[in-house]
């Protein structure tokens, strides 16, 4: 819940695709949320590596069916990449997705759920400071985005302290 002004924020005064886009961001972080409490149960049965390519072959075939189905009905203009797209495409589709999420899917065999959706759900944050540095891409970012980030690291970074300390006077409580 006090992630939600940080996302308000950052969303600002969004219309059109933008707004879309938002809901559509906010309905794949709940898919999310609900995937990685069952995929926690799914790693005792398979590995990492396996699990990935599973849901990475999903991925593929839901995007190819959606982008065919764009392609099929006008609403996509140019339908494969062209020049360094292809080499930026597959390094973000091996290092940054594939091989990030099979690190993430170990990391959850360790770590609660709760901190693993917290990264995950960091990532569109972290790309977007990608473009930022790497690219010098922020001519459109407002100071509303940043008061929102700001907020919305500062929600991650509290809520484990508070959580030690929640957790700290419970077991003094039952003693």
């Amino acid at each position: 819940m006090l992630v939600i002004p940080g996302i308000l924020l950052i969303a600002g005064k969004a219309e059109g695709n933008v707004l879309y886009g938002i809901y559509l961001g906010i309905l794949a972080a709940l898919l999310v949320a609900i995937l990685s409490s069952f995929e926690k149960k799914w790693l005792i049965e398979v590995n990492a590596e396996h699990l990935t390519l599973m849901q990475m072959t999903g991925a593929w075939i839901t995007m190819c069916l959606w982008l065919g189905g764009e392609l099929i009905i006008g609403q996509v203009d140019q339908f494969w990449p062209v020049g360094i797209d292809w080499i930026y495409l597959l390094l973000l589709g091996i290092v940054c997705t594939s091989i990030a999420w099979v690190i993430a899917t170990r990391a959850m065999l360790v770590v609660t759920a709760y901190d693993t959706l917290m990264v995950i759900n960091l990532e569109p944050i972290y790309g977007i400071l990608m473009a930022i540095l790497i690219l010098n891409d922020h001519r459109e970012l407002s100071p509303s985005f940043y008061a929102g980030a700001a907020i919305i690291f500062a929600t991650v970074i509290i809520h484990p302290i508070w959580q030690k300390r929640h957790d700290r006077s419970r077991n003094t409580e039952v003693h």
